[in-house]
Order: C-alpha cells, then structure tokens, then sequence
C-alpha cells in the first residue's frame, strides 16, 4: 500500500469506524460490521488470488478459519457468514431462523464485554437453540489489523482497485436539469439539498 493509497484507507475506513465506535451504545455496530464484511471478503479474496488461487465460498470459509488460528471451525464461520454477512449486507441486520430439517433454532449475539472475541462463537444453550456470538468492534479490529500487516494486497483484485480523489474541475459534469418545474418549487417550498462535507484530515490513533 503506497502512501496515497493508505492516506484512502484511512479517510474513508479507519477514520468512519473510529466515528461509529464514538457512538453511545454501541448504535453503530451494524454500520461497522456493514463496512467490515466488505473489507474482510476483500482481505480473504486478495490472499487467495494472491497465492494463485480462484477465490471461492469454501475456500473463503477454510481461509478464514486459517486467519483466525484456527480457534473457529470453517464449517462454523461458513455458519457465521450466512447469518451475519448475509443478513447485514441484504437486509442491514443478522439474520435468525428455524432450519426446516431439524427444527433448530438459530440466533445472534453481538457485544463487546469480555467473554465475546473477534471471531465467531456458536453457543448451544437448549437442545434446539444456536447462538452465533461476536464482539463487533473486536472483528472489525481484527480486520484493521490485517490490513496493516498486509498492505500490499490492497490493489490485488483488479476490478476492485482504490478509486482517486479529484478536484470539481477535473471531473465531467452533467449538464444541470430543468427545475423550472420542481414539485417544492411550485409549492411554494425551498428544496433540500444535500451540501458535500469536505473530507477530514483529523486521523484518530490505530483502534487495537
């Protein structure tokens, strides 16, 4: 990761997380893990394209069972996945079912006291009933962590390379729309716009 490209990760990861995590109660543990699941495919994927291999789901699983010392089985953090990268990425919340060929419930528990770690834990409390435990900022942690120890897979996946910041008169614009009939302003109404807050060059102390 060259200079330019870790001046991105922080701006738009390192320094969004650390922001998240300010929040009370922990209200910004799904926007975190959202971010998080994206980067931790990308760190997964690079280190198997990396070594010469096609990334795939299995290989995912067993890569990631690898990366965390094996203390989850990969069959465990396939479990994980599903329930939790799926469910945030589709639908912004884990997902808890009743599988249709035994009955076994399913469920989530997310919270960074003590005895949750950076990697999945399933938990068997009833006969029927699975609970799949993590501490959220922990997992992101762990994710930060590995993509400072391993920097140079950051543009590994070509279609996935950091994009680059422009300045307003270096990128085309659209030419700007007719507003002569805006609904607000036919009422009467001001519209509502959006202004672009500039970036921030305030970069928090690393997270672990």
């Amino acid at each position: 990761m060259d200079a330019e490209t870790h001046r991105f990760f922080d701006r738009w990861v390192v320094v969004p997380f650390s922001v998240l995590r300010q929040l009370p109660d922990g209200d910004g543990a799904f926007a975190a893990l959202a971010m998080g699941f994206g980067l931790y495919e990308r760190f997964i994927d690079s280190k198997i394209h990396n070594r010469g291999d096609k990334p795939c789901p299995e290989r995912r699983y067993e890569e990631a069972a690898k990366d965390f010392e094996d203390r989850v089985k990969a069959e465990d953090f396939k479990s994980f996945w599903d329930m939790y990268r799926v469910g945030i990425q589709h639908y912004f919340h884990p997902k808890h079912f009743t599988k249709s060929n035994d009955n076994t419930r399913w469920g989530w528990d997310i919270s960074a006291n003590e005895n949750y770690n950076a990697f999945p834990v399933i938990l068997n409390p009833e006969p029927d009933l699975f609970i799949i435990a993590i501490d959220p900022w922990a997992f992101v942690e762990h994710i930060l962590k590995r993509w400072y120890e391993y920097p140079e897979l950051m543009n590994e996946l070509s279609a996935t390379t950091l994009g680059e910041i422009q300045q307003p008169d270096e990128i085309p614009r659209p030419a700007p729309l007719d507003t002569s009939r805006n609904s607000y302003q036919s009422a009467g109404k001001h519209a509502v716009t959006l202004a672009q807050l500039p970036g921030t060059g305030i970069y928090p102390t690393k997270m672990w």
